[in-house]
């Protein structure tokens, strides 16, 4: 792992199986150590067919609500229309409508636990792009990206948290 000091942290790149492809690491605070570093890529690259479903089944919840979001508003949301997601979508399909293009990692709180956020682009949002938070193999958020930390504690009844 090849990371490169810059006056926002070190950075990398890594890559994500899901995906086949290369995603930005970034690592923000100093004393984030090379094996807990390696443990969260691994964890990332060792997901589990439940929990990319988990993770689909959340992202359709958050493409849905921004549709239904765009029919109630003046304006001309033409490209989000365009997206051909439904609530009788299979989950796994959702794969295709967003992209992971960052992982960042921080100082964990408790190096035993493997704690991290990945962010990219989604067809639905495209101002403000697609945040999902791991910690512990639970998925804690997927929603609009807001730089949460897997370290918060996460309101159950948060709306726009489609884990939820």
């Amino acid at each position: 792992m090849d990371l490169i000091e810059t006056e926002y942290g070190r950075e990398g790149s890594v890559l994500f199986k899901l995906t086949g492809t290369e995603i930005d690491l970034l690592i923000s605070d100093e004393e984030v150590t090379d094996l807990y570093i390696e443990k969260c890529i691994e964890s990332l690259n060792n997901l589990s067919d439940a929990f990319i479903a988990e993770i689909c089944t959340a992202a359709k919840k958050y493409c849905l609500t921004m549709k239904k979001l765009c029919e109630d508003s003046e304006g001309n949301f033409e490209d989000v229309f365009s997206i051909p997601v439904t609530v009788d979508t299979p989950d796994k399909e959702m794969l295709q409508y967003f992209q992971i293009t960052d992982i960042v990692i921080e100082e964990p709180e408790n190096e035993n636990i493997v704690g991290f956020q990945l962010s990219g682009n989604c067809d639905w949002d495209a101002e403000h792009g697609i945040e999902i938070i791991i910690l512990d193999d639970n998925l804690l958020y997927l929603g609009a990206f807001e730089d949460n930390s897997p370290w918060y504690d996460y309101d159950k009844n948060d709306k726009w948290n489609f884990v939820n």
